[in-house]
């Protein structure tokens, strides 16, 4: 999966009108209202505000915000798709500036700017592991730690009567169970997204 790292405002005017392309990283579709409040609250003086989303394959939308039909958050749709994006919002912010662009004019704008958004972000892979907790005698710790933490990445360790590692592992749950076969309990907490490692 691709999410979004870094993004600057990107700025491109075109016939007097203003537009500004910004990416946003979001988890789900209630962070688009909120990301619109706050734009809103930041431009009160601009015309539209368009954006296209992608969540995942299934989930992805737009809104050309009165512009007319499918010449604003469709291409920036668009665009988003065509670049792979996961969980991100581009929002294109629009002062006008008095002269008509036409159809094909405002979707070349908003492409565009779309576009310009997208090549000043960085993104990185991200890749679904899962996280377990593996609770060990103090003499198998050593030998465990050792491994695990080439297999694995381990965040977390808690001393008791016993020790219990929180680790983070990105093959099988089988694979898992060999390599630390003796253990005392192993516990499966959740599945993460990390960043994937070059």
């Amino acid at each position: 999966m691709i999410r979004l790292d870094f993004s600057d405002a990107q700025e491109l005017i075109i016939k007097k009108s203003r537009f500004i392309g910004e990416l946003h990283d979001i988890n789900n579709k209630d962070d688009i209202q909120m990301t619109l409040n706050y734009l809103w609250s930041m431009h009160p003086k601009a015309s539209h505000i368009c954006y296209g989303y992608v969540l995942d394959d299934t989930h992805y939308g737009f809104d050309d915000n009165r512009e007319p039909k499918g010449t604003a958050g469709k291409p920036i749709l668009d665009i988003l798709l065509k670049q792979r994006t996961n969980y991100v919002l581009c929002t294109v912010i629009r002062y006008y500036g008095g002269v008509l662009l036409g159809a094909s004019g405002l979707t070349k704008a908003y492409r565009d700017t779309a576009s310009l958004a997208l090549e000043h972000a960085t993104f990185k892979s991200m890749e679904l592991v899962q996280c377990y907790d593996l609770t060990m005698s103090y003499e198998q710790h050593p030998k465990l730690k050792q491994v695990l933490s080439t297999q694995g990445v381990i965040i977390d360790e808690t001393f008791t009567d016993v020790v219990t590692m929180r680790i983070l592992w990105n093959q099988s749950k089988e694979a898992l169970k060999m390599l630390t076969y003796g253990v005392l309990k192993l516990t499966f907490i959740q599945d993460v997204w990390e960043q994937k490692k070059p």
